[in-house]
C-alpha cells in the first residue's frame, strides 16, 4: 500500500514540475493546476485526506521557506499596507513585472509543515494571506478543482481585473498588477520541489 502511495507522490510531483515548466514558458494560467496539485499533496478536510497524510509523513517533514516576510508589524489602521513575501519585481529596459523569487532568497531555511502552511507570506490592503489560503483560493474558487465566484475573496477578484490599487509604472505608464497570486503559487511550488524531505519520501 505504501508503495502505491509513493507512486502517486511521484506522479503528483511530476504534475507539479510540468505545470511549473508551462508557467515559466508564459502560460501563467497554469497556476490553478499548481494549486490543485499542492492541495492534493497537503490539504486535509472533513471529506478528503491529503496524500502526505496518507503516507503518514506530513507531520515529520520540513519544507523550504523562501518568504522574505519576517515578523512584520501589523499595518497602521490609517494606511494601506503591502508585503510581498514570495515574489519580487523584475525590472529591465522593456520589462517591469511581478515574478516569483525562485532561487533568489537570502537564507536557506526549512519550516515544519504547520508553520510553513499557516504562516503569513503576503499582505494586501492590511489583509494577511498564508500559503494555505493562497493555494486553496486558486484551487477551490477559481477553476483548479472547483469554481465558486460567489465565495471568491473580493480582493482576489479585484486583483485579477487590475483594480487592486497596486500598480507598476513603466515609461510613465501605469500597469495594473493582475498576476500577483499566480506568482505566489508558483513560488510555493518551487519551495515544494526544492525541499529535500519531499524528494526523500518520493524515492
Amino acid at each position: 500500500m505504501i508503495n502505491e502511495y509513493k507512486n502517486h507522490l511521484r506522479s503528483q510531483l511530476k504534475f507539479l514540475e510540468n505545470s511549473c515548466l508551462a508557467y515559466d514558458k508564459g502560460t501563467h494560467e497554469e497556476y490553478v493546476r499548481l494549486a490543485t496539485t499542492i492541495s492534493v499533496l497537503f490539504n486535509d478536510t472533513s471529506h478528503s485526506t491529503s496524500l502526505l497524510t496518507q503516507l503518514a509523513v506530513k507531520e515529520n517533514i520540513k519544507l523550504l521557506h523562501t518568504s522574505t516576510f519576517l515578523d512584520a508589524e501589523p499595518a497602521p489602521k490609517d494606511k494601506t499596507h503591502y508585503e510581498l513575501g514570495l515574489v519580487g519585481l523584475l525590472s529591465g529596459p522593456e520589462v517591469f513585472q511581478i515574478q516569483p523569487h525562485y532561487h533568489r532568497f537570502n537564507k536557506v531555511r526549512y519550516h515544519p509543515f504547520d508553520q510553513w502552511w499557516y504562516d503569513d507570506v503576503l499582505i494586501l490592503e492590511k489583509k494577511r494571506f498564508s500559503r494555505k489560503r493562497l493555494v486553496l483560493t486558486a484551487a477551490n474558487k477559481d477553476g483548479g478543482a472547483h469554481i465558486d465566484l460567489n465565495e471568491m475573496p473580493d480582493i482576489y477578484k479585484r486583483m485579477k481585473i487590475g483594480e487592486l490599487g497596486f500598480v507598476l509604472v513603466l515609461g510613465g505608464k501605469e500597469i495594473p498588477i493582475t498576476e500577483l497570486w499566480h506568482a505566489c503559487v508558483r513560488q510555493i511550488a518551487y519551495e515544494i520541489l526544492n525541499s529535500p524531505d519531499i524528494a526523500a519520501f518520493a524515492e
